[in-house]
This record gives C-alpha cells, structure tokens and sequence, in this order.
C-alpha cells in the first residue's frame, strides 16, 4: 500500500523568512490570512473534535504535571465547541513555498473540528515556545522580542482582518494548549511553556 501525493516544488515559510527578511513583513500577513481562510472551511465529517485531541494529550502528562492536567480538564469542559476545520500545527514549516503559487498548507495529522479560536492558540503557543533554528539572522535570535513584538501581533492583526475571533477565548485556549504541549513538546521548549502557563492569570496551580 502507499499514498500518492503531489510534489511542490519550494522550500517552507520559515525558511524564506530566514533567507529573506525583507519579506518578513509580508510572510507574516499572509500567514494570518491563509490560516483564516483555512478555518473558515467547515469541517468534513469524521473528524476528531478538538475537545477528544486535547483530552488526549492531557492524559498523557507526567504524574508529576497531575496539577495541571486537572485543571486543564476542568477548562476544557467549559470551552465551547465549533465548526470549523481546523489544522492543529499550523506553523511557518507546515506551509511551503512554490515559486509559481500560492503558500500550501501541509502536515495535517493533527486536524479536527472545533472552534478557530483553539486552532489560533494552538499556533501562539507553538510560535511562542519555538526555538529559532542555528545560524538565524540577530532579528530572529532574539525571539521573544520577535513573537511578542512582531511576529505575534502581526499574525493575530492580518487573521482577523478576514475572520474576526473571540480574543478571550482564544487566552483560555491558549493555556489549555499550552498545557496539552507538555505532553509533546522537546526538551528545548519545556521552559517556554512552564514559564508561559505560570504568567498565566488563568491557571491557578503551581507550575514547577
């Protein structure tokens, strides 16, 4: 058996932006619409909710994280539910760059069904806790400067410029998110996402 897919001829999004920061600015416009449009779709049948995916992955946290994952279920039981499609990794590597197209969304394991606010917060939480890649110009080094000041608001802005979103609901799904990618995350994005959930408000267990 195997799967027959097309072939696109380009590098990622990050990459582009990496090599090419003068069109930074532009990238991360189009990276705020493309994901609007992206969850304007509504979802097809048999998709996972984003609810199940996330429960999932609470499950999976270390004993030692029980605090958290409890609270994470609690919030997840009042988030409301949604419609549309939604990614579930939806970052600058998961869209390539064709030099005689548009940008093509890839890497969809982790799509489900649900509200785009929590596909939204999925994406902050990814894009805040990221490392950036050796050998990244200054600009990109200094990354919390660049996903707080920059990267980060642009997004948000150009999203909803096609699609308006519920900023509170997508703080609260923020936290749950971020709780959920402790689960998964590397070694190297652990810290980002403890100190992340403890700035948090929202949360109000002790995060080591």
């Amino acid at each position: 058996p195997g799967l027959v897919m097309d072939r696109i001829d380009g590098g990622p999004m990050l990459s582009v932006m990496l090599g090419r920061p003068w069109r930074l600015l532009p990238l991360v416009r189009r990276f705020g619409e493309i994901h609007a449009q992206l969850n304007a779709v509504p979802a097809p049948e048999g998709l996972v909710t984003v609810h199940e995916w996330s429960r999932g992955q609470l499950e999976r946290l270390e004993p030692t994280d029980a605090g958290l994952r409890k609270w994470g279920e609690r919030e997840l039981e009042t988030l409301p539910g949604g419609d549309s499609l939604l990614h579930g990794d939806y970052h600058p590597l998961n869209l390539l760059m064709p030099s005689d197209g548009e940008p093509q969304v890839i890497d969809w394991p982790g799509a489900a069904v649900g509200p785009a606010e929590a596909d939204i917060a999925r994406t902050r939480v990814l894009i805040e806790a990221a490392e950036p890649p050796n050998g990244s110009p200054v600009m990109l080094t200094l990354m919390g400067v660049f996903r707080t000041r920059l990267f980060i608001p642009r997004y948000l802005r150009a999203y909803r410029r096609v699609r308006p979103f519920d900023r509170e609901l997508v703080e609260r799904w923020r936290m749950v998110r971020a709780i959920e990618r402790l689960a998964e995350a590397p070694p190297s994005e652990e810290r980002a996402l403890r100190r992340m959930i403890a700035r948090s408000p929202l949360v109000d267990v002790v995060v080591d």
